[in-house]
């Protein structure tokens, strides 16, 4: 499933966008990252148009994700509210610099954790040590942080299985979604 083009779900899956484009006034491409529940291409395609906040023509993917599973926990959307649990699902956006380069650089992951503090440590223990000036940037629980417990209206639970599967790779390459 290389393509955003080609793929079609039988039930709805969690996926991680990384959009960028530009604003109406700024000077240079601005990043986001937006979480969609989807079963097809199309439809994940409209969200995404949905929660962008710049300019439409210059709108495009440079990295996406189907986040199935992970640490051992399998990741389900539902409609249905899970009851609480111990568990949840983090999205860690941790900022670093690179010596004698301008500008910010990012290293974005997934992680399940009991706490923010604890999925901070575990963000930072996954990335690389020798990153410059590392900092904490942005840190959203999708079970209630800052009220995205949900994706859509879907509810994201996590059930674990033990099974040792990886988050699934990345899928990196520039994707045009001018309307």
């Amino acid at each position: 499933m290389a393509y955003l083009e080609q793929f079609s779900f039988e039930s709805p899956k969690m996926l991680v966008f990384c959009l960028g484009g530009h604003t109406e006034y700024g000077k240079l491409e601005v990043h986001d990252v937006v979480f969609v529940v989807a079963k097809t291409d199309k439809e994940a395609i409209e969200k995404m148009r949905k929660a962008w906040f710049g300019t439409q023509k210059s709108l495009h993917v440079d990295s996406w994700l189907v986040v199935e599973s992970i640490n051992g926990y399998e990741v389900r959307v539902t409609k249905t509210k899970p009851p609480n649990k111990n568990t949840h699902l983090y999205f860690v956006n941790l900022g670093y610099y690179i010596p004698l380069q301008i500008g910010e650089h990012h290293f974005m992951t997934l992680v399940t954790a009991g706490s923010k503090r604890e999925a901070m440590k575990l963000a930072m223990n996954e990335c690389s040590s020798d990153l410059h000036m590392l900092h904490l940037d942005d840190l959203h629980d999708l079970d209630g942080c800052i009220n995205i417990d949900k994706v859509d209206e879907y509810f994201i639970t996590l059930e674990y299985t033990g099974l040792d599967k990886d988050l699934a790779q990345p899928i990196n390459g520039y994707l045009n979604l001018r309307s």
